[in-house]
Parts: structure tokens; C-alpha cells; sequence
């Protein structure tokens, strides 16, 4: 804890503000899950802003999702949205190595090769803790908080998206990726790709996937408490509070959706903060709701007066 707290210390005087109010982010607080809910075989949803194919109707077919094996689908969205729930057509066996699914821009949805634009523009992250489920058809991530992201229109001429999934630690296999496998194609709005990068089949199979709008916006960069304002107070003293503990939610001060409180989302508060025109200074973040004097706090404040008797001599 000692050394988290001094390397906060170091980390905050090279951003520009002064040790005395590095002492106030240093605090504890209970350990939690992540921020995606995960259902097996949920029903084929109907009203689906995104929808490629159900596999199950077109003589499915399989391929492994397993060691460092990237699986993608590419497809077209006709309008701007908010995210709120992903389905995958995926058969998993239970085990847990993780899972990351990546949004890509593509420039030619039925491309003879892979070919992403840039790097991904949106990735969530299943980490080696969470407990995938096993299913026969279906899984369906139900996004909150940090994991809620919008999804510009994209489909002039064969301009689209695409989804990569692949296993976290690219070692244990998860099971398999469903798709069409019926001989002609089924869906003309994208493509199936493997792990070679290439379009199996001649580009006729198609992998499931389905995107659900949800109602509730996106968080504004460096908000804790979801009042779509960034404050000192109400939005940075949660991430003192739980500074280098794992979390459950945003308003515990994980603003980056990684399921813990560090200076990646202090940075994050910082920036957004600084971006409205406001100032930082030690005398502000000293009347944040720092709880009573513990060690840690007694030794990081014996440093900097330490430091002050230094400067003068």
C-alpha cells in the first residue's frame, strides 16, 4: 500500500499538482465484478438495430475459438445508436480464459481479405475472472456504465464495421464460433472471416451477431456520479476512495471500465476536468472526503514536510 501510494506521489507531480494532495487519493476499498451481465441462449431478439443471420437456419457450421486465433464478422449499420447489448452466436464449453470482442471501421464489408481501418474503435474485455457460461447457440453481453458506447451510421456503398473475437490470454479454448454454412450466402451485407484473415468458402458463410440499442447515454468522459458533468469533488473523491482496488461500477471511480481504480482514471478525471477551464490545486483536493489519518496518509505527509525542511536547508 506504501509503495501504490509513493508511486501516486511520483506520478502526480509529474501532471502538475502538488504532493501534499496526492496523500488524499490513497485509500482502500471492497473488491467487486465486472460490468457486463452474461446470458446463455438468450431467445433470437426481434427489433435488433444490427442483425446478420441466425446460423441455426442455414446448416450450421463451427470453428474454434481457441489459442491466438482472431474470428471476425463484418456488417453495415444503418443508423447511429447507443449499444446496449451484443448477441453472438457462440457455442462455449464454460471455460474461462478471458474474452475480447473489438469494433473495427472497414472500408469493403465483403472484401476478400480482412482489411480494419486503423485500430479498434471500441473494445470490451471479459477478463480471466469472469465466469463464462456455457452455451449451445447464444451469448448475450448486456452493457452498462463505461461499456455503453455509440455506433455511428456507417453504410455508404461497402462501408460498415466489423467484430473480432478472440480468447484473453490465447491459450484456452472457449469453444465455437457459429456460422452459416448452407452453400450459398445467406447475407449479403458482410462477410465471415478466420483466423488466416481470409473469407472461407468464398465469402458465403456468415457469423451470427446481433446489436441492441438501449436508451440510457453513454457516460461523459471523467463523470462518477453520472450527472453528466465533471466535478472535483463528487467525481474525483470516489477515485481516491477506491484508488488501487478493483470495482464494480463507475461511480466507484472506474471510468475506464477495466474493473479497477488507478491512475489511468485519475488521469481520465484530470483531463476532462481541466478541459472545462477549471484549476487544480493542493488546497482544493485537501477538502475532499479523505477519511480519518492512517499510516499511509501520516507517512506521505511526514515526506513532504520532510521535503519542504530539504528545500530550505
Amino acid at each position: 500500500m506504501i509503495n501504490s501510494a509513493l508511486r501516486l506521489i511520483e506520478l502526480v507531480r509529474r501532471h502538475g499538482i502538488a504532493v501534499g494532495a496526492a496523500a488524499a487519493l490513497a485509500a482502500t476499498a471492497p473488491s467487486a465484478h465486472a460490468l457486463v451481465t452474461l446470458s446463455a441462449d438468450p431467445a433470437v431478439p426481434t427489433g435488433a438495430v444490427v442483425e446478420t443471420l441466425n446460423p441455426e437456419n442455414f446448416s450450421p457450421a463451427s470453428r474454434g475459438i481457441a489459442g491466438t486465433r482472431q474470428l471476425r464478422m463484418t456488417f453495415q449499420n444503418p443508423t447511429e445508436f447507443v449499444v446496449g447489448e451484443i448477441i453472438l452466436a457462440v457455442d462455449l464449453n464454460g471455460n474461462d480464459g478471458g474474452m475480447v470482442l473489438d469494433f473495427y471501421e472497414v472500408e469493403d464489408v465483403n472484401a476478400s481479405g480482412w482489411a480494419p481501418i486503423g485500430d479498434p474503435l471500441e473494445t470490451i474485455t471479459l477478463g480471466l475472472d469472469v465466469d463464462l457460461p456455457a452455451t449451445t447457440e447464444r451469448l448475450s453481453l448486456a452493457l452498462t456504465e463505461s461499456n455503453l458506447f455509440t455506433l455511428p451510421a456507417r453504410n455508404t456503398d461497402a462501408q460498415g464495421y466489423g467484430i473480432e473475437i478472440s480468447n484473453l490470454d490465447q491459450a484456452t479454448s472457449l469453444g465455437l464460433l457459429r456460422h452459416s454454412n448452407s452453400g450459398a450466402d445467406e447475407f449479403i451485407g458482410g462477410t465471415y472471416y478466420d483466423e488466416s484473415g481470409g473469407a472461407p468458402a468464398s465469402g458465403t458463410r456468415d457469423w451470427g451477431i446481433w446489436l441492441l440499442e438501449t436508451n440510457e447515454a453513454p457516460p461523459v468522459p471523467g463523470d462518477t456520479d453520472g450527472d453528466m458533468v465533471v466535478e472535483l469533488f463528487d467525481d474525483l473523491d470516489p477515485i481516491r476512495t477506491n484508488y488501487l482496488q478493483p470495482v464494480t461500477f463507475r461511480s466507484e471511480g472506474d471510468l475506464n471500465g477495466d474493473e479497477f481504480v488507478d491512475f489511468a482514471d485519475f488521469r481520465q478525471w484530470k483531463d476532462a476536468y481541466l478541459a472545462t477551464g477549471a484549476t487544480i490545486s493542493a488546497s482544493d483536493i485537501a477538502f475532499l472526503n479523505v477519511p480519518e489519518p492512517s499510516a499511509v496518509c501520516l507517512l506521505l505527509m511526514g515526506l513532504s514536510a520532510a521535503a519542504r525542511r530539504r528545500s530550505r536547508g
